[in-house]
């Protein structure tokens, strides 16, 4: 099973036509696989949920996720609320701002859920933590997958999952498949770089 192709017994279908088709399989169904256009429009998550272990928000496209990333790194890390993605979520290249950052720090706990995000790209980011979360503090990121990330970093701690992973934080159940992660502090940076798969530091 592939995205560009599915064998069954030596028969082989064609590629499917519509990149944005995924099947599930958990149950077999075919679901649609939003593609995020750059925006950060929908913010409708803040209607889908109250933020509690039992009801979190539920995020089901890259404009809510996008919607996360303003209002974090804007000083709301929303200390101890509960995040679940709904589907996964292909970014589509699109440069993308990492989820906290050394001002404010991503509080809240991520629930992947089983899904992916695909097409997380970062090749301008400076700001010392990159990785789909930049920092991470007290949280738990978990049950997510990131497929074929792109990051070509200038900042110190990166990460596909997150660049920094710190008070006491967990990330557990999460994978990374494919893609390529690279790093390096500026000259003038008296701080050295850290990078891995799925945290660049913890």
């Amino acid at each position: 099973l592939g995205r560009l192709a599915i064998e069954l017994n030596q028969v082989t279908l064609d590629p499917w036509t519509n990149s944005n088709i995924t099947l599930d399989g958990g149950t077999g169904s075919e679901t649609s696989i939003p593609v995020w256009d750059g925006s950060s429009s929908d913010t409708s998550f803040l209607f889908n949920g109250n933020g509690l272990s039992n009801d979190p928000y539920i995020i089901t496209n890259g404009e809510q996720l996008y919607k996360l990333v303003k209002d974090v790194n804007s000083g709301v890390p929303y200390s101890g609320k509960y995040f679940k993605l709904g589907n996964s979520i292909d970014l589509g290249g699109h440069e993308w701002t990492p989820i906290g950052n050394s001002t404010t720090p991503f509080k809240g706990h991520f629930d992947g859920n089983g899904y992916t995000i695909y097409g997380l790209s970062i090749q301008n980011d400076v700001n010392g933590y990159a990785g789909l979360f930049g920092k991470v503090e007290g949280s738990k990121i978990s049950g997510l997958s990131v497929n074929n990330a792109n990051i070509s970093n200038q900042s110190s701690n990166t990460g596909i999952i997150c660049g920094e992973l710190a008070g006491g934080g967990v990330i557990s159940n999460c994978s990374v498949y494919g893609g390529s992660v690279s790093t390096s502090s500026s000259s003038s940076s008296s701080q050295s770089s850290s990078a891995g798969g799925i945290c660049g530091l913890y």
